[in-house]
């Protein structure tokens, strides 16, 4: 099983209004290096699904396709492809509107995983992955669904790409997740 993961080594600098709460005050003024789960805050999300960050743009309608190869757990080379949808659908999680983006991942041609994953971008230009909902398959049957959302049963955000990605600083895509919550179906739980 493939699981896309963006991430970047990163940091951000802003130049937003200031006074508003303590958490934006906390933001702006320590180094944007270290920037977590700990400071979210979903005022800070006036235009969450404008996300425009240069590194990570989501613009509904854009289509992507990775195509390659992967060993796989015995260790023979299979064909590889990844096809990406930005759509035109939104989600609140946790306080914030959030962006949708379905991909599809094969393997030697069956799908492996489909999943719809949310992101959203601060006022600030950080992109953060809000939470993911995959399903994943073997031989063409569903098998699982080990998905997460931000706020629901100790799930936090994570930023996946910083405004202003450098060198030698933290990378994650989520902060924190617990363990994903196995459920029954396709879309239970959502």
């Amino acid at each position: 099983m493939l699981l896309v993961v963006f991430w970047a080594s990163a940091c951000a600098a802003t130049n937003s209004e200031s006074g508003k709460d303590g958490a934006r005050d906390r933001i702006q003024s320590k180094h944007l290096s270290t920037v977590g789960a700990k400071d979210f805050d979903p005022t800070n999300f006036d235009h969450s699904t404008t996300v425009d960050n240069k590194w990570f743009p989501l613009e509904a309608g854009a289509y992507s396709v990775f195509e390659g190869s992967a060993l796989d757990d015995d260790g023979e080379r299979i064909t590889r492809r990844v096809l990406t949808t930005v759509t035109d659908l939104s989600k609140e999680i946790n306080g914030v509107n959030t962006m949708i983006v379905w991909e599809r991942d094969y393997s030697d041609g069956k799908l492996v995983e489909a999943e719809l994953a949310f992101f959203a971008q601060d006022n600030y230009g950080n992109v953060w992955h809000m939470g993911e909902y995959p399903e994943e398959y073997e031989n063409g049957e569903f098998e699982k669904a080990p998905g997460w959302l931000a706020s629901s049963k100790g799930a936090t955000a994570g930023i996946a790409m910083r405004a202003e990605p450098r060198l030698g600083t933290p990378s994650y895509a989520q902060e924190y997740a617990p363990p994903p919550h196995q459920l029954g179906g396709p879309r239970e739980g959502l």
